[in-house]
């Protein structure tokens, strides 16, 4: 049989015995100012920055807002709120969770992320442009959370969720600098589609 299919990536970091070995890879010119400062929650970074899990109804409408505006300038289809609620109650139930950062009591970026099998897989980014033009490094800060997290938890592979084979703009050129800055490897996969 052959199928159609299209080239995507991710960015898989191995997880070791500790945050500073997992990280021993990164780019230090893009990374170093966040580490040290943001494995823990809802202790405020120097920029002021918050990261909280996401626990009520509340805290999920707060995501979902932030998500459909980053998806609208994207130019993606937004996320029905009945059902990104009922996503979020499944991730609460042990499969996962989610993030949001804050600033200045304002909730400016939010991952929902898995935790399954030894694998931990970031997905649902969302920022504001808040976050972007005030150079909060608020997913840098999720991120490093989650890194933690991971080696916490003894999980062995942190996957970041997509980025673009070949970059065609400074956007895509910049996720990928920002999944790939902490020191993981380029994967390239098949995606199959029937027709």
């Amino acid at each position: 049989m052959n199928l159609p299919s299209t080239k995507i990536g991710t960015v898989i970091l191995e997880i070791k015995k500790t945050f500073d070995e997992t990280i021993s890879e990164r780019d230090p010119t893009s990374t170093q100012k966040h580490i040290a400062e943001s494995a823990k929650l809802g202790i405020p970074t120097k920029k002021g920055v918050i990261i909280k899990e996401m626990k009520t109804k509340s805290d999920a409408d707060n995501y979902i807002k932030i998500l459909n505006i980053h998806r609208e300038k994207l130019g993606i289809e937004k996320r029905i709120p009945e059902r990104a609620h009922e996503y979020f109650k499944v991730l609460q139930n042990g499969f996962g969770g989610g993030l949001l950062a804050y600033h200045n009591e304002k909730p400016i970026s939010g991952i929902l992320y898995t935790i399954f099998n030894g694998w931990i897989q970031n997905m649902g980014v969302a920022n504001t442009e808040y976050s972007v033009k005030n150079k909060l490094s608020s997913l840098d800060y999720i991120r490093c959370w989650l890194i933690a997290k991971g080696v916490k938890s003894q999980a062995n592979y942190f996957d970041f969720s997509g980025i673009s084979v070949d970059p065609k703009n400074k956007k895509e050129e910049g996720i990928r600098h920002s999944q790939t800055k902490w020191g993981g490897k380029v994967v390239l996969l098949n995606r199959y589609s029937n027709v």
